[in-house]
């Protein structure tokens, strides 16, 4: 009877197991059937993004370059000057002018000193063509806090500002440059209507 027993259960084990597995089977996720080749999209194919534009140093523009080459050098310079209304012009001598090109070649800078009357002068001046503007920039600072700023687009003639001395004004020039001497004659007016004399220079080298 045990042996009875101990089959029947064994069978029932066995049963159960069966069922369990079958059920396991059954309820087990179904592998994926592969399509037909001819059914499957076809991937898109990613476009390469074009590198980027490689980065490149501006070079300084050959109008800036002719420029500093005729300007190299030093200069010995004379002339006069309006130093005040109520005194005239002032006469000079003496006046040198040191010139190089500076920041990369991208400036010309002139490095002046000498007495002009009473008082010793210094100043410097930077001088740079812009390549896309067509025009040439010109700024100078002096030793009595006085600037100017000037622009021009064929190199010899110039208008701007100035500040010199607690006082205000427009200014041009014109600027005669050869290989060995250059001439300058600006004038200076407190409105832009009335003009005079602001100083006549003649430099050699």
């Amino acid at each position: 009877m045990m042996k009875k027993l101990i089959t029947i259960t064994a069978a029932f084990a066995f049963v159960g197991t069966a069922t369990a597995d079958d059920m396991a089977k059954k309820d087990a996720p179904k592998a994926p059937v592969a399509k037909d080749a001819k059914d499957a999209k076809p991937v898109a194919k990613v476009a390469a993004k074009p590198a980027p534009p490689k980065f490149e140093a501006p070079k300084p523009p050959a109008e800036l370059t002719e420029m500093g080459k005729l300007m190299a050098g030093n200069w010995k310079c004379s002339g006069k000057a309006m130093m005040d209304p109520a005194a005239g012009m002032i006469e000079f001598k003496g006046m040198t002018i040191k010139s190089t090109l500076d920041l990369d070649k991208f400036w010309i800078k002139n490095e002046m000193a000498g007495q002009m009357g009473p008082m010793k002068m210094k100043g410097v001046e930077y001088i740079t063509f812009d390549a896309s503007a067509k025009k040439w920039q010109r700024v100078s600072v002096d030793n009595t806090g006085g600037w100017e700023t000037n622009t021009s687009t064929d190199g010899k003639k110039w208008d701007g500002d100035m500040r010199m001395m607690g006082m205000s004004a427009k200014t041009k020039a014109n600027v005669e440059i050869a290989a060995k001497e250059f001439k300058v004659t600006a004038e200076m007016s407190p409105d832009g209507k009335k003009w005079m004399t602001g100083f006549e220079m003649a430099c050699k080298k």
